[in-house]
C-alpha cells in the first residue's frame, strides 16, 4: 500500500478569482463606473446591534477572524448573516486584497458614522486586530 503526500495549501498565497466569475452592474440601484466592479461579503452575524457602529464592528471581526465569505454577486439564498457591497477597479482579484478592501471600507463608513452627531462621540474604535 503506497501513501501519496497531502496536498498543503499556502494561506498567504494570492487567491485568484477567475474573471469571468466577477461581474458588472451596467443598471440597478448603482451601476459601475468604467473600469469599476462591485464586491460582496457575506458576514455571519446575527444579534440585535444598538447602531451601526456595533453593527459594522461586529462585521469587521468576522472578517478579521476569516469567517466571511466573498463573492461577486449577492445570494438570496445565504440566510443567518448580512451582505456588505462596496466598488472597487475591476482588475482587483485577489481574494486577500479584497476582503482587505472591505474592512478598509467598513473602517471608512464606522469613521464617517462616528462623526455625526448620532454617532459614538469620543469614542475611538478598537479597529487594530486584524
Amino acid at each position: 500500500m503506497s501513501q501519496r503526500p497531502t496536498s498543503s495549501h499556502d494561506s498567504s498565497a494570492p487567491h485568484h478569482i477567475p474573471v469571468d466569475d466577477c461581474l458588472t452592474y451596467d443598471t440597478g440601484y448603482r451601476p459601475n463606473l468604467p473600469g469599476q466592479r462591485t464586491w460582496w461579503v457575506f458576514c455571519p452575524v446575527t444579534g440585535a446591534f444598538d447602531n451601526s457602529y456595533a453593527l459594522l464592528g461586529a462585521m469587521i471581526e468576522c472578517v478579521a477572524r476569516g469567517q466571511a465569505t466573498l463573492a461577486p454577486a449577492w445570494d438570496r439564498t445565504f440566510a443567518g448573516g448580512i451582505w456588505y457591497d462596496f466598488d472597487c477597479g475591476a482588475d482587483v482579484l485577489d481574494g486577500r486584497l479584497l476582503m482587505d478592501m472591505a474592512v478598509d471600507d467598513m473602517q471608512r463608513r464606522i469613521e464617517r458614522y462616528m462623526s455625526t452627531n448620532d454617532g459614538q462621540m469620543g469614542c475611538k474604535p478598537a479597529l487594530g486586530f486584524r
